[in-house]
């Protein structure tokens, strides 16, 4: 075992015995927990970041459960029971939906509307529906 002598600065009672072996270890394993928690943290963002969206294009005002969208183009995200609409202004819009979830796959992403009022709303490529609350 090595050991490293280290007199202490005036007050101390005498030297005191470092096992640099045991020094060497908790460095590696703080440096090992900071590492496995920067690759926690990448994954997250990456999960949040890559979550499917939708493209939607309005040319009138629609209203879309609680709120009031402009004519435009729009990403549409779902996040939990809420669908987040945001334009190409970097607005955001987000209202509350009920998600509902079919046996049959959308080909493509289908709005049902009625008088400049969605109703719902199906996810191309997926067997979602999202039915919007009043």
């Amino acid at each position: 075992m090595k050991t490293l002598c280290v007199e202490h600065g005036s007050g101390a009672p005498g030297p005191v015995n470092l096992d640099l072996q045991v020094f060497k270890k908790e460095i590696l394993m703080t440096k090992i927990k900071s590492v496995l928690i920067a690759v926690a943290f990448a994954l997250g963002c990456l999960t949040v970041t890559y979550a499917k969206s939708y493209e939607l294009a309005f040319e009138t005002s629609m209203e879309v459960g609680k709120v009031q969208l402009k004519p435009g183009k729009y990403i549409l995200v779902l996040r939990g029971d809420n669908a987040v609409f945001t334009n190409t202004r970097r607005e955001s819009y987000t209202t509350p939906v009920k998600v509902e979830n079919g046996t049959k796959k959308f080909k493509a992403t289908g709005v049902d509307s009625v008088a400049n009022k969605i109703k719902s709303i199906e996810l191309g490529g997926s067997t979602i529906r999202l039915d919007f609350i009043e």
